[in-house]
């Protein structure tokens, strides 16, 4: 009886040091849990902070670099230039950046945005910047960081125009010409680049070297735009601005390589180098352009206004962009005057008539509205005759598919909706 008794104390005695370690196990996971958990909020808030403190700076510098994002009433951005303005050369320099490009936010980084919103994808449309980060008072701040990210170039400020304001003060030339390898293929895109519009120029040519007047113009032009940066920290180039001549402004367009029918990369070392040529011109532009952008950022005056100029410029991973001149106007829409006929192959609901709504409002003839009764399309399908340009078409869709083949008789051109222009 006495060995039965001590052989249940002792099974008791090991049970309830089990069920002790189970207990201080649990326990001490909770804790080390909690420890963890706590120490990671504050490398959020850290890195939130990080953001915060790197898209205030707001800075006057000797050569400024001021990044204009044109936006429509959709908050799209549809043009997007940097302002270089080198108070020691007293040059002033445009840069078109494409819009319509692709760039794939580095981890680290993006891990950073998506504290801020979680709406923006890592593989981020440039045109859409401020929509995802629409909810937000910085929203700019959070773009201009991506952009310098995909530059490699830190700006100074920014500036917000609307579109209209904008297109009182730019037009755009088309067929700037570049070129690049593609592995072992040679390739070439043309680009669009904004210029300043001659009644615009010739309005800032009547103020001369009068810096009150200028100073004017400023306080002015501030009513209509927005930016991080203060009008009376603006007005400390007033100096710089009354010895640079807007007739001897010279525009440029970032090189970018094609994506598909729509869209653009653009490579990081390519950008940064471009750019940079720009900002270390040491050589004052004393002669006008003559509108020929030879897209060499170190260019002097002479060169750059040679009508059969060309040049290149190179990364460090070895990548050769030439930019060759533009054509002499903005070439005319190849699809305008088109008859269209319009098919909806997403199967939703009303697609069909928000495109010919958008076509028609933007000159675009759209014949016909109807249903494609095969499979459901997910990629936008336009149907042409012949091979050609129809870049102007293709903007209004995501990375449509443009297929050479037989289009309904009575038309020159058949679109077939896919659901991914239901976004």
């Amino acid at each position: 009886m006495k060995n039965v008794f001590l052989f249940f104390l002792k099974s008791l005695i090991k049970s309830l040091f089990l069920i002790l370690v189970i207990i201080g196990v649990g326990v001490g996971s909770y804790f080390v849990s909690y420890k963890v958990l706590k120490t990671k909020q504050p490398k959020e808030n850290s890195s939130l902070k990080e953001l915060e403190d790197i898209k205030s700076q707001a800075k006057t510098d000797k050569i400024s670099k001021n990044l204009i994002f044109v936006i429509d009433d959709k908050e799209r951005v549809v043009a997007l230039l940097l302002e270089v303005c080198n108070t020691e050369t007293k040059n002033m320099d445009y840069v078109t950046i494409p819009v319509k490009t692709l760039y794939t936010i580095p981890a680290k980084m993006y891990r950073k945005l998506t504290l801020v919103s979680d709406q923006i994808p890592q593989v981020a449309r440039i045109t859409k910047l401020k929509q995802y980060f629409s909810n937000n008072k910085d929203a700019y701040g959070y773009a201009t960081l991506v952009v310098e990210k995909m530059t490699g170039v830190e700006f100074s400020y920014y500036t917000v125009l609307n579109k209209a304001e904008f297109k009182e003060k730019y037009t755009k030339k088309k067929s700037v010409k570049q070129k690049y390898m593609d592995g072992n293929k040679k390739k070439s895109v043309k680009m669009d680049t904004y210029v300043m519009k001659d009644e615009y120029i010739s309005k800032l040519l009547s103020y001369g070297d009068d810096q009150l007047k200028i100073e004017k113009f400023i306080k002015d032009d501030y009513e209509k735009i927005d930016s991080n940066l203060t009008v009376y920290s603006k007005i400390g180039y007033v100096e710089a601005y009354a010895s640079i001549s807007p007739e001897c402004f010279h525009y440029w367009t970032l090189p970018a390589k094609k994506k598909g029918s729509s869209f653009y990369t653009i490579d990081t070392d390519v950008a940064k180098t471009y750019i940079n040529n720009i900002i270390n011109n040491k050589t004052t532009y004393t002669d006008s352009q003559f509108g020929q952008l030879t897209g060499k950022g170190t260019s002097t005056s002479t060169e750059s206004s040679d009508p059969e100029a060309s040049s290149e410029t190179k990364s460090e991973s070895g990548d050769t962009v030439i930019v060759s001149k533009p054509g002499d106007g903005e070439k005319a829409s190849a699809c305008k005057g088109k008859k269209i006929i319009l098919l909806n192959g997403s199967k939703i609901n009303g697609l069909a008539a928000k495109f010919k709504t958008r076509l028609s409002g933007n000159g675009f003839t759209v014949s016909k509205v109807g249903n494609y009764t095969n499979d459901v399309h997910t990629q936008t399908e336009i149907v042409v005759p012949k091979e050609g340009d129809y870049s102007d078409l293709e903007s209004y869709f995501s990375n449509p598919k443009i297929t050479v083949g037989t289009v309904d008789s009575g038309y020159d051109i058949k679109i077939i909706l896919g659901t991914v222009d239901a976004n």
